[in-house]
């Protein structure tokens, strides 16, 4: 059995790491260019301006649910983790700061399993133990002062910014919202936490020299506006703690920039442990794929006439399918009411679900929000998900699934969670779908990168009762035969090497999955 690593895109990495890197700049421009001892103040003036720069920018404010998680999404990425950061700074040497920072992935792996259902793997705690080691001999010097206010401080923030980057990733972005905005609401939401806070405790703002204004105005537009639009933009499409791991990049940016510019030496110890930071970081940034066995212990594709309508002696089902008003969801919607099940489309826009039957209730919900999701479920047999995010909220999928599972274990409701196929093994090759040019064009890649992270989300949960259906290659309107062939982890394909089935035929394979559960806490994949 062989292990991948989930493909990551380089450049979101290395444009993601640009903002631990700027963040290592925060210690020398703190202690060369601002006014002393006023951390409230430096964190205010550093993430209000920055915030509204975002906001004028995107235009877009948060709405419904999203109020109160850019609050709560800024007073953990803000305004806690800012003054914490300046008070760390200002009452500990900067080797030790920044080791207490380091410490940052270390609590988004312990955050994950909970928030996210990512388990951690011993890769992960090994290139967390490795960072922080680097990190360690990077920084830290013999007889350093050790402050308790400020090592409080430090672990605080590290605490508060790791949650943060875990429920950021857990609630995704609203559809249609882009990284800017979200890193805007977030920036100003701290900045409204921080100002009553500095001005109650350090007064009225000092007087600023000429090093003051560049220290400030490099921090707002480079060092927060600049560098958290890329945080944010990288949490959505990277995982956690991937994300996390970045951090460990901060203090390596303040040693080279107190080498480079300041003039400071730096030891062989630490260019070793520069080496051992890096190496973590980038241990840190791949984790297994979905494991797929060999060819020959696949299950194997058997042919499937699907069951006829429910007759008189069988107990029609409620059903509760999200994303009824598209291709597929009304295709399922369509075949669940063929068979005689009570059937609820719940639909982000009640203008789609003008074409429906009459007969299907409708009710005006989004599988993104898990209230949401746990209120049908509670009222439904199964929940079916048919959904798909607009071009360029593709990671929008994860934070979706993740929902769907947390509402759906929450009313014990079972899932059919309609997926992709980027993870099935192709037959003649043994790699996978989303490896194989010939089958992944470029404009469908970063929805199928998308769909490989919602089946690691499904199989890493440990709550819901899920199932998770992959299409095939091909899957196109079409005619309803009522058969089709059923597989496990292998793309199914005819003798000609074709994979397909009609958007009909495979809602038929939905309803008879939702009627006989024949593949709970597992995925399959269907074909003609």
């Amino acid at each position: 059995m062989t292990a991948r690593t989930i493909p990551t895109t380089a450049s979101t990495v290395a444009l993601t790491a640009l903002t631990p890197i700027a963040w290592g700049s925060t210690y020398a421009v703190t202690t060369e260019l601002l006014p002393p001892d006023r951390p409230l103040f430096t964190a205010l003036v550093r993430a209000l301006p920055a915030g509204l720069a975002l906001l004028a920018v995107a235009r877009t404010l948060p709405r419904g649910a999203w109020v109160m998680r850019a609050f709560a999404l800024g007073t953990l990425n803000i305004g806690i983790f800012f003054p914490c950061l300046f008070l760390a700074a200002y009452r500990l040497p900067g080797g030790v700061a920044a080791i207490l920072g380091a410490a940052a992935p270390l609590f988004v792996i312990a955050a994950a399993p909970a928030l996210l259902s990512e388990r951690p793997s011993a890769r992960k705690l090994l290139a967390g133990v490795l960072g922080l080691v680097g990190v360690a001999l990077v920084v830290l010097r013999a007889g350093a002062h050790l402050d308790a206010l400020g090592i409080a401080a430090g672990l605080a923030g590290a605490v508060s910014m790791a949650i943060g980057t875990v429920l950021a990733k857990r609630w995704g972005r609203p559809p249609g919202v882009g990284p800017a905005a979200v890193a805007g609401w977030q920036l100003t939401a701290g900045g409204l936490v921080l100002l009553p806070v500095a001005l109650l405790g350090e007064g009225a703002p000092p007087a600023l020299t000429g090093d003051g204004l560049v220290g400030y105005g490099y921090l707002v537009f480079l060092g927060t506006a600049a560098a958290y639009w890329l945080w944010f933009r990288g949490i959505g499409r990277l995982a956690a703690t991937s994300v996390g791991f970045l951090i460990l990049l901060s203090p390596v940016s303040a040693a080279t920039i107190g080498w480079a510019v300041l003039g400071e030496a730096l030891t062989p110890l630490q260019l070793l442990g520069m080496a051992l930071t890096l190496g973590g970081t980038l241990l840190g940034q791949t984790h297994a794929r979905t494991p797929h066995l060999p060819h020959p212990s696949h299950p194997p594709v058997r042919p499937v006439t699907s069951t006829e309508p429910c007759s008189e002696e069988s107990i029609p089902m409620h059903i509760t399918v999200f994303g009824a008003g598209g291709s597929v969801g009304s295709r399922v919607v369509t075949e669940a009411l063929s068979r005689g099940h009570d059937v609820t489309a719940a639909v982000r826009d009640a203008a789609r679900a003008s074409a429906l039957p009459a007969a299907v209730a409708v009710r005006v919900a989004d599988a993104a929000d898990p209230d949401a999701v746990a209120a049908l479920g509670a009222e439904c047999d199964v929940v079916i998900a048919a959904t798909r995010p607009a071009a360029g909220d593709e990671p929008q999928l994860v934070a979706t699934a993740r929902a769907l599972l947390d509402g759906v274990a929450r009313s014990r409701t079972r899932l059919l969670l309609v997926g992709g196929a980027a993870t099935l093994t192709v037959p003649e090759t043994g790699g996978i779908v989303l490896d194989d040019p010939r089958l992944i064009q470029p404009p469908w890649r970063a929805i199928a990168e998308a769909c490989v992270e919602q089946h690691a989300v499904c199989r890493a949960d440990a709550r819901a009762d899920w199932s998770y259906a992959s299409p095939p290659a091909m899957l196109e309107p079409g005619e309803r035969t009522g058969s089709y062939r059923l597989g496990g982890d292998e793309l199914v394909v005819d003798a000609d090497g074709r994979s397909a089935i009609s958007i009909e035929d495979f809602a038929v394979a939905l309803i008879d999955e939702a009627e006989q559960p024949r593949h709970r806490r597992t995925r399959f994949t269907v074909a003609r």
